[in-house]
């Protein structure tokens, strides 16, 4: 089978802060460059909870490709 049940997103905004909770009040881990491909893990409302690398954290979802606006998972 070619598919797999990952979730992919791409950073579609020129930088994004990669934090350590889904609030603008979290802590930055990273900031992340457009077009870095990331795995979604789960998404809230307004916030992908995202891994990259060795990295993990809360991204907008507004600053991300391949989620919807309003899909959760």
């Amino acid at each position: 089978s070619l598919l797999s049940g990952r979730r992919y997103s791409i950073v579609i905004s020129e930088e994004t802060l990669l934090r350590n909770k889904n609030s603008l009040n979290g802590l930055g881990k990273a900031i992340l460059k457009k077009n870095v491909i990331v795995k979604a893990k789960k998404c809230d409302v307004l916030w992908c909870f995202i891994e990259v690398e060795k990295l993990r954290g809360w991204v907008l979802k507004s600053d991300m490709w391949g989620v919807k606006k309003l899909e959760t998972f």
